[in-house]
């Protein structure tokens, strides 16, 4: 079923669309379904309690007392979920219900009383000791702040860091203190333990983000040096197996659990699992972000090949050693560190979904899923159901659920040009005078017909899961946040068009519940704002958090397209026409590209249909260009056919800058595409999904 659209009328000389789009998924292999809805009630139905004012997460199964609540660090695991769902809708119920979990777990004295509050026993005077601990808080609450805008929360991140990178207020056992010889961050902060993965790595994915919140490079310095440390410390970065005395061998790119004390050595290597490897490509992968620097990106690519190529066959967690599968009273969340990881990595290089890490992360969601108990649940193995002699906790539940939600959500098909109106001023985006120079203030303005300074395309970014490049049609520059600056109140202008690197002019559409639109940045997550929610001309956009008010809500006014005659339609690429092969006028004849010759067959007409959509009909045959059955799979073959009410037969034309044109079919939302942009005669055409190249993009002319 086609899904609905609003539509308005602007009363101008030239006659506007506003749109609300089609969601669609857009590749071979993307999900057809997204669970994450489903899968994420069933969790919070088994967990999630919400009373006397708190939200928490419980360890058993529909245990809703306060003192069965989840640990510490494990309430830090389970508030990871509600924070990636908040970042995969951006709908206000899942930030409110992220909100207040992290707003409890700060101040909820009463469920840990002897220490004076739920998450202070890090800290003095009752600390109890656990650098991974504090590291999970941090992380936690850095990605928090981040989405929130939350000053305590920020406070609470940072305050975690420094005490541990500054050697945890002078008393050792810190980062690379006298009382830790093997240096890194031990577990544990007691002379002679051990500095791990798990203790590292959250410092410096942290670490990364407090620097985008607050500027301060100190920050990152402090990630980059850990970072280091796990590297030449805990990673076999030699490219082959090192073999050793004691039978054991220690694989390439093979991350190891920890150090032992006092010293470096290492005794054995069994300690491969995907938490260890999941934590080091999130590190990795988030500091490539933001230096752009080549050996973090190499280093991620190489750490996920060593998980990959032990699982690309089995489930994820089906044969992951001593941390695979459940053993009642143990805790397990370990696959959702390395999902998560992986879902950054395919976003920032953009590989959804060419890479073959995304079908490989959407058949572990899928394997999960068909393996969940009656409750919709599944626990971190993969390829079994819970048993029901399980007592599994929340934890090992939490993996399933987030999988889905470190997927894509199926993606709006928003390309073409647009006048974007923030609904509260009703004002449009407009770069100031008309300048094509660079860091040019975007400011609202009345629209002014005719002045390309107002209109913007919406280019999609390959690969990168559903973020857009905002593009003036003027100046050809993109919309941007000055300076790559992760800052709240961050000015908002133009900037030559630039990478997923560092990621500043890089935004994700969102389709709120009014029809509306919101834009959030990626390097930042913050949305494009009007300060203050102010009405007046000439105030310059900014970045704020969000907060689901009308100053961060625009309206997408789409200039109308209307069609006279006869035309041809011509790849611009080939240069080759639509034709029905042979002349045909019967069902179901293929619709290939071929040498125009000014025949019937080569002729088409535009047919309105719903609003903004055309039925583009065969001159020869009266025929419509229709996607083989109804169907939604890219590379569904195109061909003639009769009117039908399947909406497999309707198209929404987007006029290019260049003045060529691209169609979008209203199913799928996918686009009239030249398989491989062939450039040979007789080729079929198909459907797939948008790709800004020269395959779906055609000039018509009249005949």
């Amino acid at each position: 079923m086609k899904h609905t659209h609003a539509v308005h009328l602007r009363s101008l000389a030239i006659s506007w669309l506003a749109v609300a789009c089609f969601f669609a998924a857009k590749t071979a292999g993307a999900q057809v379904v997204d669970e994450s809805g489903p899968a994420m009630s069933a969790y919070n139905s088994a967990f999630l309690v919400q009373s006397g004012g708190q939200t928490y997460y419980t360890v058993n199964y529909q245990n809703g007392t306060v003192g069965n609540v989840q640990w510490g660090w494990g309430q830090d695991q389970d508030i990871y979920v509600l924070e990636d769902r908040y970042e995969h809708t951006h709908a206000q119920s899942d930030y409110n219900l992220m909100n207040a979990a992290l707003e409890s777990m700060l101040t909820s004295q009463t469920w840990d009383s002897a220490n004076g509050g739920y998450i202070t026993q890090d800290f003095p005077p009752n600390e109890d000791g656990w650098n991974d601990d504090i590291g999970w808080t941090n992380a936690a609450y850095a990605l928090g702040y981040k989405y929130t805008g939350n000053a305590a929360y920020l406070t609470e991140a940072e305050n975690g860091w420094n005490y541990v990178m500054s050697n945890r207020d002078g008393a050792g056992g810190g980062w690379n203190s006298s009382a830790n010889p093997q240096g890194g961050i031990p577990e544990v902060s007691n002379a002679g333990s051990g500095s791990c993965a798990l203790a590292n790595s959250s410092y410096v994915y942290t670490g990364v983000w407090l620097y985008e919140a607050t500027g301060n490079t100190s920050y990152l310095t402090g990630a980059e040096a850990v970072y280091a440390w796990e590297r030449k410390t805990l990673v076999n970065t030699t490219g082959s197996t090192i073999n050793e005395s004691g039978g054991t061998n220690w694989l390439s790119w093979q991350v190891i659990g920890c150090t032992t004390s006092p010293t470096n050595t290492i005794t054995n290597y069994y300690d491969d699992n995907v938490y260890n490897s999941g934590g080091m490509i999130y590190a990795a992968t988030e500091l490539y972000r933001v230096t752009g620097t080549a050996q973090y990106l190499s280093d991620a690519t190489n750490l996920i090949n060593h998980i990959y190529g032990e699982y690309q066959t089995n489930p994820i967690a089906a044969d992951n050693g001593e941390c695979s599968t459940y053993d009642d009273g143990g805790y397990q969340p370990e696959n959702y560190v390395f999902t998560r990881a992986v879902s950054n990595y395919l976003t920032v290089t953009g590989g959804w979904w060419g890479s073959e890490y995304a079908p490989w992360l959407l058949t572990n969601a899928q394997d999960a899923w068909n393996d969940r108990d009656s409750a919709n649940l599944t626990w971190n193995v993969w390829n079994t159901v819970i048993p029901s002699t399980s007592d599994a906790q929340s934890m090992d539940e939490g993996s399933a659920a987030a999988i889905w939600q470190h997927l894509p959500p199926p993606t709006m098909n928003l390309a073409g040009t647009y006048e974007i109106q923030n609904v509260n001023s009703g004002l449009a985006l407009e770069v100031s005078g008309g300048s094509t120079t660079s860091d040019a203030a975007i400011l609202q303005e009345p629209f002014a017909s005719g002045n390309n300074a107002y209109l913007w395309k919406l280019n999609a970014t390959a690969g990168s899961g559903g973020y857009y490049q905002i593009e003036n049609v003027n100046s050809g520059q993109c919309l941007n946040v000055l300076g790559a600056s992760g800052i709240n109140g961050a000015k908002i202008v133009q900037y030559p068009c630039q990478s997923m690197i560092p990621g500043n002019d890089q935004w994700k559409p969102v389709q709120n519940p009014d029809g509306t639109f919101s834009f959030y940045n990626l390097l930042s997550n913050q949305a494009v704002d009007i300060p203050g929610a102010s009405t007046a001309s000439g105030v310059q956009l900014d970045q704020w958090f969000g907060n689901g008010t009308a100053a961060q809500k625009f309206n997408l006014i789409q200039p109308s397209i209307t069609f006279s005659g006869n035309y041809e339609i011509q790849n611009t690429n080939s240069g080759l026409a639509l034709d029905v092969s042979g002349a045909s006028t019967t069902e179901n004849a293929p619709v290939i590209q071929y040498a125009f010759n000014d025949q019937k067959n080569q002729l088409w007409k535009f047919v309105a249909a719903d609003p903004g959509y055309y039925r583009i009909q065969n001159v020869n045959s009266g025929l419509y260009l229709n996607a083989t059955g109804a169907n939604t799979t890219m590379g569904s073959l195109l061909v003639q056919w009769p009117a039908v009410t399947t909406y497999n037969d309707q198209w929404r034309p987007v006029l290019n800058s260049n003045g060529s044109y691209s169609f979008y079919i209203a199913l799928s939302g996918q686009a009239i595409d030249v398989p491989g942009a062939s450039t040979a005669s007789g080729v079929q055409l198909v459907q797939w999904g948008e790709n800004g190249t020269v395959a779906q993009t055609f000039n018509l002319s009249t005949h």
